[in-house]
Order: C-alpha cells, then sequence, then structure tokens
C-alpha cells in the first residue's frame, strides 16, 4: 500500500543499484531470453559505463549460463541479479528504471509489462506472442532476438529524453485502460506472485 512507497534513494540503500538502470523481472527460463538483453547491455555500456541492468525473478534453468555470460561480458557490477524480491520493492525499481526490457519468445498475457507501464517505466518489449497486443503503440517492440535492436532502443532511452517522456505518458494511458477492465486488476493481483518470481 501506499506506506510502502520506496525512493531511489531507499532502491539504492538497499540494492546498491545506481541510476541510471533498466529492469528485467523474469525467471531465467530459457524462453524468457535473458541472455539477449544481457548482450545488449554489453553494447550499452560501452557508450553509458555508468548505466546498469537489474534482473529479478527466481532460478530457472538458464541461471548459471546467464551469470557466467555477466562475467565473460565483464558487466560485474553493472548487472545485479537480486533474485526473488517482494513484489513493492519490485513496484520500487520499476518506479525508478529507466526503462524495462522484456525480450521473452513467449509471454501469455505480459503482466509485468503492464505493471510496468502502470508505473511510469518505458516498455522495450520482444515483438512475441502476447506482447505486441498488450504493449500497443505505447511501448517499443522489438524481434526477440535482435541484440542490436535492444542495444539501439536501450540506448535512445538513455539519450533522447523526448522520447522516454512519451514513452512514460503512453504507457501510464495504456496500463489505465487495462485497469479499466474490472478483471484487469484481479488478473495484476495475481501476476504479482508471478513477478516476484515465486
Amino acid at each position: 500500500g501506499p506506506g510502502r512507497e520506496v525512493d531511489l534513494a531507499q532502491v539504492e540503500a538497499a540494492f546498491g543499484i545506481k541510476a541510471p538502470f533498466f529492469v528485467y523481472p523474469a525467471i531465467t527460463y530459457p524462453h524468457k531470453n535473458h541472455l539477449t538483453l544481457v548482450r545488449a547491455f554489453a553494447d550499452v555500456v560501452r557508450e553509458h559505463p555508468e548505466a546498469s541492468l537489474v534482473l529479478t525473478g527466481g532460478e530457472g534453468q538458464m541461471e548459471g549460463e546467464i551469470l557466467e555470460t555477466i562475467r565473460e561480458l565483464g558487466l560485474d557490477g553493472r548487472v545485479h541479479r537480486l533474485g526473488r524480491i517482494p513484489w513493492w520493492d519490485l513496484a520500487a525499481i520499476l518506479r525508478q528504471a529507466r526503462g524495462l526490457g522484456f525480450p521473452s519468445r513467449f509471454e501469455g498475457f505480459g503482466a509485468p509489462v503492464i505493471e510496468a507501464m502502470a508505473r511510469g517505466c518505458p516498455v522495450v518489449a520482444a515483438d512475441a506472442t502476447a506482447l505486441p497486443e498488450v504493449v500497443g503503440d505505447a511501448g517499443v517492440l522489438v524481434e526477440a532476438d535482435d541484440q542490436g535492436a535492444w542495444a539501439t532502443e536501450l540506448l535512445r532511452l538513455l539519450d533522447d529524453d523526448e522520447h522516454h517522456a512519451r514513452l512514460v505518458a503512453a504507457g501510464r494511458a495504456r496500463a489505465a485502460q487495462f485497469s479499466a477492465v474490472a478483471s484487469a486488476d484481479a488478473l495484476l493481483a495475481a501476476y504479482r506472485e508471478v513477478l516476484s518470481g515465486s
């Protein structure tokens, strides 16, 4: 509830994350496609060495390979692997993030994307399964495995304040359409479990 609002300073203190950062909340299953995002983020860091990537959610089959790739790419200290966290902590992280990167190749509904948009976090998502329908024109859609396109769009969120502000506003409006549907609130509540990776 409102008593749980966490600001950037608290996010920094709790998790050691400094702005600007991107976030991807997903269990490390193969279809969640973390490696594409991590590799694209390595390209981002070359231009923005101060940027971070925050990965939340439980451990799946890809966990070891993802951690290994982070090490290989020299991203220790730039990629924060937080694991499962309470949804209010994720909500705070989403509110402070420069953007959500969501490269999942399969998504039944896309609740994390709606959650991000509702919290003013711009969305870059894979052009796959349910995601284009959920995102509409309120976010940016890219080919799931196009590392170059992911890097380009993440950089654009960092470099283009006008583009960033436009996506924040469009995302909030889009999320409001979903919560206008009575069932959406119930769905989001149910998906909060999933979001926190439990």
